[in-house]
């Protein structure tokens, strides 16, 4: 399926963002992980929203789409979490940034008791990019406890 739109609020990238602007991002994005911290997830969606609102380049992007995808799971929005993990996958040019994006892609699709879904779309993308990553593992030995996945 093709992927789905941006959040309405969402702005987009193109012309560098004017100092003022990428200040104010950076300043939402910092006030957003604190909030998600103290799972104040309302506050935090508000901020890390604004800041996506503001446009911004493809990693930093990714990682405000990570962390908004961490609090649309804590409000169990997990269709938006898994359109957020998704977009963040395909943008951001790190490893273990793309990893953290699959992971919440995984959980967010295990939160609509979509295992096996959660293993093909997010636990196993992340997987093939970090084979040691602890908490992929995890996943994917609760996923096959579950009898989504064989076990090998």
């Amino acid at each position: 399926p093709p992927p789905p739109p941006p959040m309405a609020w969402e702005g987009a990238t193109g012309a560098a963002p004017a100092a003022s602007v990428v200040a104010e991002r950076q300043q939402l994005m910092a006030t957003g992980a604190v909030q998600l911290l103290a799972r104040d997830d309302v506050a935090a969606l508000h901020s890390l929203s604004r800041a996506i609102g503001l446009g911004a380049e493809a990693d930093e992007l990714a990682e405000l789409l990570v962390l908004r995808a961490s609090v649309l799971i804590h409000l169990k929005r997990f269709e938006d979490a898994v359109c957020d993990g998704e977009r963040a996958s395909r943008i951001c040019t790190t490893a273990p940034l793309s990893v953290s994006a699959f992971i919440r892609v995984g959980i967010a699709l295990d939160g609509m008791g979509r295992p096996a879904e959660a293993a093909e779309r997010g636990y196993m993308p992340a997987l093939r990019l970090d084979p040691q990553n602890q908490c992929v593992i995890s996943a994917m030995s609760r996923t096959a406890q579950l009898g989504a996945l064989p076990m090998d």
